[in-house]
């Protein structure tokens, strides 16, 4: 691996996925008043990779990660200025021309079932998983259950 001082994990870059992403992973801003950064944007990434793979909350990122709050903060302003955005496209189109396939899809397919749409959806809504209209059951086998509130008196518990 490029030299990192703690073992990978699955969801790490491998070179060649990081050589095809590095050039949209903006360089962080110098500041005069601040040192340069001692994270690598690699592990950065590497950091955000293992948060999506995992589903783990910020802050139980692993300890051989940046720190959460560096790691949250790039996230977010990568997010905001469409940084993702351009990763996705880049890895769209490398995969398209794998299969060789056009960078730009040509078609687009809309699930009728799905995607209904006539007046009547349009005043009362449709979902799609109801199949139906119709009036709905109050519960489930569709008969009214006895008041249970009330009290039953002796001469309708009496056997003939």
């Amino acid at each position: 691996m490029y030299g990192s001082k703690r073992a990978g994990y699955p969801s790490d870059l491998s070179d060649e996925q990081w050589d095809l992403i590095a050039d949209l992973i903006p360089e962080p801003n110098p500041h005069p008043n601040f040192p340069k950064t001692k994270y690598d944007r690699r592990e950065v990434v590497n950091a955000i990779l293992y948060l999506l793979r995992t589903g783990c909350q910020w802050r139980h990122l692993p300890h051989d990660f940046p720190p959460w709050q560096l790691v949250a903060a790039y996230f977010y302003k990568w997010k905001d200025r469409n940084v993702m955005d351009a990763v996705m496209g880049r890895l769209r189109d490398e995969a398209r021309a794998a299969q060789g396939r056009n960078a730009a899809p040509t078609l687009g397919i809309i699930d009728s079932q799905s995607a209904k749409a006539t007046e009547v959806a349009a005043e009362q809504g449709y979902d799609a998983g109801k199949k139906g209209q119709g009036p709905k059951a109050s519960h489930s086998r569709g008969r009214v259950r006895p008041d249970s509130r009330r009290g039953r008196d002796a001469s309708e518990c009496a056997r003939p």
